[in-house]
């Protein structure tokens, strides 16, 4: 009888221990249900970017990362937790007029994708009668809903209807648009920006973007953004007399404020700076020290100004010091508006520029 008892209660709690782990294989089965709509839209970006013959970049999926690393693409752990569904390729940027036709097409692919599947799922819920299918087919839906909604997120960063939007109306902003992401994506994915073949026509936009009252909100920042590249561009090309005219105008404009508006004075003061102009110089000294955040990106740009104010105060020990200690912020920042490469070789052209002030 003992052994009865002993033999029933192990089954007991196998029983139970069955049960258990049928439930966790429920739940991680409707996950990956829901995370499923997330995985096949960034594959849809990545099947019309094949078809479209852009160059592939990054692809993140969950816990995995591939990317082009010099034409192989090697897998890595992704450690970018908050980032775990982007496809990102360099599209063709030779041509204006056939970037509009065929970059809202790559942007559509996504929700494409999704609304396939969905239809899917909704032909084998009507065949099967099995309710998960109603998770499948809601997941996909939500996903390309919110993907087509005309919303800015971060940044440059727009969602997919946002930037159709913008292209299929063919105007001002949409060519803005175009030149931005000429700019972004050469500094983004460390390309060679001396091959910017239409730099002067690029050149010939921006005086007429200086007024920015004249249009709308997304013109402006959008706008905005392109200044900040054209004159990151000017920067790493040592062109500082063409960075200090560029963004000479800007610093009365009262729509450029916070982050992006320290950026830009950081190039213009360094800019000014080589220019040997004292009277540019004095507007170096009159950036008012903030209170750090604590954001990495902050610290970054705060270490580049104390390291100006380093500089202006004959502080040349202290201002590389400053430079080296935003150099580890950025190996260690997983949001750099650029490529790594590319923001160390900011702090690289502002190190060389303290260097050589004699004392």
């Amino acid at each position: 009888m003992t052994v009865n008892l002993v033999y029933n209660l192990q089954v007991s709690a196998w029983n139970e221990v069955f049960d258990w782990g049928r439930y966790v294989l429920i739940i991680l089965f409707i996950l990956f249900i829901m995370y499923s709509a997330l995985i096949i839209h960034e594959v849809g970006h990545l099947i019309a970017e094949k078809y479209l013959g852009y160059e592939f970049q990054i692809l993140h999926l969950g816990p995995l990362v591939i990317e082009n690393q010099n034409g192989k693409k090697k897998i890595r752990i992704n450690k970018r937790n908050f980032n775990w569904g982007q496809c990102v390729m360099l599209p063709h940027l030779n041509s204006y007029n056939k970037f509009i036709k065929e970059y809202p097409k790559y942007l559509a692919a996504g929700s494409l994708a999704n609304l396939l599947v969905a239809v899917m799922g909704s032909i084998i819920l009507a065949v099967s009668g099995n309710s998960l299918w109603i998770l499948l087919l809601i997941s996909h839906l939500l996903i390309a809903f919110i993907a087509l909604i005309p919303l800015k997120a971060e940044g440059i960063y727009y969602t997919d209807g946002l930037a159709i939007k913008v292209l299929l109306k063919n105007n001002e902003t949409s060519e803005v648009y175009y030149y931005l992401l000429k700019l972004s994506y050469k500094l983004l994915f460390n390309k060679e920006v001396n091959d910017l073949s239409e730099l002067p026509q690029l050149e010939k936009k921006i005086e007429g973007l200086v007024s920015f009252e004249q249009k709308n909100r997304l013109h402006e920042e959008l706008s905005t953004y392109l200044i900040y590249e054209l004159s990151t561009y000017y920067f790493l090309s040592e062109a500082y007399e063409k960075c200090f005219n560029l963004l000479s105008p800007f610093f009365n404009k009262k729509t450029i404020k916070g982050p992006l508006k320290e950026e830009l004075r950081s190039y213009y003061l360094y800019a000014s700076y080589t220019l040997a102009n004292n009277e540019k110089n004095k507007n170096g000294t009159s950036w008012i020290k903030t209170e750090r955040k604590s954001s990495t990106d902050h610290l970054i740009l705060e270490l580049k100004l104390d390291a100006f104010n380093h500089l202006m105060n004959n502080q040349k020990e202290l201002a590389i010091a400053c430079l080296k200690e935003a150099k580890e912020a950025v190996r260690r920042n997983k949001r750099n508006i650029h490529s790594t490469d590319t923001e160390i070789n900011i702090i690289n052209r502002l190190k060389s520029i303290i260097e050589a002030k004699t004392i």
